[in-house]
């Protein structure tokens, strides 16, 4: 049975960024990277930034704390699975702005050479 936890605000949701929605040149992540409806996500208590990325080879890695999709209306539940008990999700309507703001208060956190 897999237990579903509450994410703190200030908790760390890790993205996978796969190379097309990473502009080299600018050293910045596409909006875009941020627009699903149910944007899939791993909770760092359940997780560490190499797992994360483990089987998704030429992917990067933002990190972005819980509090901000929340502060743009985002709903941030923990939404694990037998696979991977880490997945959570930041459920809500993105519009361009809000992919932006997610964008912007995230970080890359790990960068793969692209070969």
């Amino acid at each position: 049975m897999v237990t579903i936890e509450h994410i703190d605000d200030e908790d760390n949701l890790y993205r996978r960024i796969p190379q097309y929605q990473y502009n080299e040149k600018a050293d910045k992540i596409f909006y875009c990277a941020f627009k699903d409806y149910e944007l899939s996500v791993d909770w760092e208590k359940c997780t560490t930034p190499q797992k994360t990325l483990e089987g998704h080879p030429n992917f990067h890695l933002a990190s972005i704390k819980a509090k901000f999709p929340r502060t743009k209306g985002q709903v941030v539940e923990h939404s694990p699975s037998k696979r991977n008990k880490a997945h959570s999700l930041v459920k809500g309507k993105k519009t361009n702005s809000i992919q932006r703001f997610l964008r912007d208060n995230s970080k890359l956190i790990f960068k793969q050479q692209i070969t």
